[in-house]
């Protein structure tokens, strides 16, 4: 499942141009967060998926 939930927090900053990168759990969130600030839509859905990630 949480293989499942990265590539989707990876897809979803892919379409915007956005690359994550590699990391572990810790790293890949921080990062995905980082990416998405300043953008309304996306830093929303990525701190949804990163709090279900978290669990």
């Amino acid at each position: 499942m949480r293989t499942e939930l990265d590539a989707q927090i990876r897809s979803v900053l892919k379409t915007f141009g956005l690359i994550l990168g590699t990391g572990n759990k810790d790293t890949l969130i921080k990062r995905a967060e980082e990416l998405a600030q300043g953008h309304p839509v996306i830093s929303s859905l990525v701190a949804k998926l990163a709090e279900v990630r978290r669990l």
